[in-house]
């Protein structure tokens, strides 16, 4: 059963709303101080150049200024290998070798009737199919009950299907794997709007957006409707696209929609990652606050539906 609470999807603060008009306010009274006469204010208004002040401005500091200095240029990029996300047909096609008796179908209509719809951000680099968490659970393990250790389950799946392709592939995490707040609220209602269907289409980056970024770096500059994807579905992309995770001098992906507590208690400081080292395809975590310029975090992009 998909849960059906849907995230806080707030729309766009203007100069009506209660922040804006404080904005319009703090300049209100800025150019009330200055007791302009009547042909000061005319060269003040007819000045050019007022509009590019203040987009500045708010350029400069509409950014989260949390975790400021975990962030460092790179110059790492994908590996030539890589072309871009396949056709969805193609992913699917391998999912289904590795998860049989998933139902392609929704996926094929949602990509036919609502994607090219759909309003993105030129940052997504295109559409990925993932398997539904919840169908994968129901499908291939029944019998792990609760969601936490569905997830784990889940991913715990993915892994082996990875490592089943042939390819020299290490897992170096033994520990706990467990979604943040707002991958769960983003995911759930990905999910209920494509109605459940087994394999899921996320608009997707797959790291070169938060490039040199700590982990909890790239959360604090999220955009609005943006989340960091999680081991499931990161892995989901190595399973479709192998070439991606093949080179070392590559950018490797922090799965920032997850944390991972590497011993018992509470310490779930870490995020897992997928990266390409000696040789071989890894799966593995590092603490959030790290600063890598070899790794980016893979996001994706949450869209309503648009009036049909």
């Amino acid at each position: 059963m998909v849960p059906m609470s849907k995230p806080s999807l707030a729309p766009s603060v203007t100069s009506r709303n209660t922040k804006g008009r404080k904005f319009m306010d703090i300049v209100g009274a800025a150019y009330d101080k200055k007791e302009l006469s009547d042909e000061e204010a005319q060269r003040v208004n007819e000045s050019p150049g007022l509009a590019d002040l203040i987009s500045k401005f708010i350029a400069d500091n509409r950014r989260s200024n949390k975790f400021k200095d975990e962030e460092v240029m790179s110059s790492r990029i994908y590996p030539n290998g890589y072309a871009g996300p396949k056709p969805i047909k193609q992913q699917v096609e391998i999912l289904l070798k590795h998860f049989p008796g998933l139902d392609p179908e929704p996926a094929f209509r949602y990509m036919r009737d609502i994607y090219p719809k759909l309003n993105l951000p030129n940052w997504v680099e295109g559409a990925f199919a993932v398997p539904n968490e919840y169908v994968l659970a129901e499908k291939f393990y029944p019998q792990v009950k609760g969601r936490l250790p569905r997830y784990c389950a889940g991913v715990n799946l993915v892994l082996e299907k990875i490592a089943q392709t042939g390819r020299p592939f290490y897992n170096y995490c033994e520990g706990q794997v467990r979604r943040i707040l707002r991958t769960t609220q983003m995911i759930d209602r990905l999910i209920e709007m494509q109605g459940g269907a087994d394999i899921i289409i996320h608009p997707m980056q797959l790291g070169i957006r938060h490039a040199g970024r700590s982990v909890r770096r790239g959360r604090e500059l999220y955009a609005k409707q943006e989340f960091g994807e999680g081991s499931l579905e990161v892995g989901s992309v190595v399973l479709t696209h192998p070439e991606r995770l093949s080179c070392w001098e590559e950018l490797d992906m922090d799965c920032a929609g997850d944390e991972f507590r590497p011993h018992a208690g509470d310490d779930f400081s870490h995020a897992p990652c997928f990266d390409f080292d000696d040789g071989k395809a890894g799966f593995g975590a590092s603490v959030v606050s790290d600063v890598l310029d070899d790794f980016g975090a893979v996001s994706a992009f949450l869209q309503e539906c648009p009036e049909s």
